[in-house]
C-alpha cells in the first residue's frame, strides 16, 4: 500500500491509498501521474462548488468521493 497525494483546483489536495501489489489498473495510474481520469476529474471540479449536494454511485477506491467531499465540503 502507498500513499498517494492528488493535487487539484486552487491548491486544494486529498491523500488516498492505493494498493499497489494488487490493483493493476487504478494504483499504476495514480502512482505515475498523481490522478485518475484528467479529464473526468477536470469536468468535475470544473461544475461541483463548495456546498452542493453530490451522490457517488458505485464507488470503488473512493477517489471521486474524496475529490467531492474536498471540493463541496461539509
Amino acid at each position: 500500500m502507498q500513499l498517494v497525494t492528488v493535487s487539484i483546483i486552487k491548491g486544494k489536495s486529498f491523500n488516498i491509498l492505493v494498493d499497489d501489489v494488487n490493483d493493476k489498473a487504478i494504483a499504476p495510474c495514480l502512482l505515475a501521474n498523481k490522478i485518475w481520469e484528467p479529464m473526468e476529474t477536470n469536468i468535475v471540479t470544473s461544475l461541483l462548488s463548495e456546498g452542493v449536494t453530490v451522490v457517488d454511485v458505485g464507488a470503488n477506491i473512493g477517489y471521486y468521493t474524496l475529490l467531492f467531499s474536498k471540493i463541496v465540503g461539509e
